[in-house]
């Protein structure tokens, strides 16, 4: 008998179907994210993947974000990392799973742990990275970017006080913009990693950059 593991192969098949995707319609490139919407409402192509993946990552977080970065490497364990605040106080939480979600059978998915690593963040810092994020996100357009059929795939959540969540996408980006989303990302991982805001002007200047050429698209 040939078992075959269902998470996984939802990832793959929707990977098939970016890829195609971007095949049929390269001509509808876009530099900016793509709208998403799997986070929040899951279609029958990715089965339980989604709500299992929030509910092991999103565990104990608030539904309300003021940005929430999920990563979603295709043969390796998923991580995040979010920004909330919290009585007058902004916190920055990157988690790791232990265990890739997808591969782990669903019977065992209550098994599966996250590391977690957390600190406080300056106000007025966080409010520019969220803002950037939200302009970004705000930005998203549908079309095809330069899809692989192994990658990466970000999903950037944000919001805005009176307004519900809202999310853009790309996978394993190549563009100077979306490329950009990335560094920043890695960025906040590594300060929560060494529990320090590092390389501060450097990466919000990066982030002035990157408005500018966002308000441009």
């Amino acid at each position: 008998m040939i078992l075959i593991n269902t998470n996984r192969s939802m990832k793959i098949l929707v990977t098939i179907f970016i890829f195609f995707g971007f095949y049929f319609g390269s001509y509808a490139q876009t530099d900016n994210l793509q709208p998403h919407t799997g986070i929040f409402t899951v279609l029958n192509i990715q089965g339980s993947y989604y709500p299992k993946l929030k509910r092991i990552l999103f565990d104990s977080l608030s539904y309300n974000t003021d940005l929430r970065i999920i990563v979603m490497p295709s043969f390796s364990p998923e991580y995040l990392i979010s920004l909330d605040s919290k009585n007058g106080k902004t916190y920055l939480t990157y988690r790791i799973a232990k265990q890739e979600i997808s591969s782990f059978p669903e019977t065992k998915n209550n098994q599966i742990k996250f590391n977690q690593q957390r600190i406080q963040i300056d106000t007025s810092i966080a409010n520019k990275i969220h803002d950037f994020f939200l302009f970004a996100v705000a930005k998203a357009r549908s079309g095809f970017g330069p899809e692989q059929l192994d990658g990466t795939s970000y999903v950037f959540i944000t919001s805005k006080n009176g307004y519900d969540l809202i999310a853009g996408e790309t996978w394993s980006p190549k563009t100077e913009k979306l490329s950009g989303l990335v560094t920043i990302t890695e960025w906040l991982i590594d300060c929560c990693k060494t529990g320090e805001i590092k390389n501060k002007d450097k990466m919000l200047s990066l982030i002035t950059d990157l408005t500018l050429k966002f308000k441009k698209s």
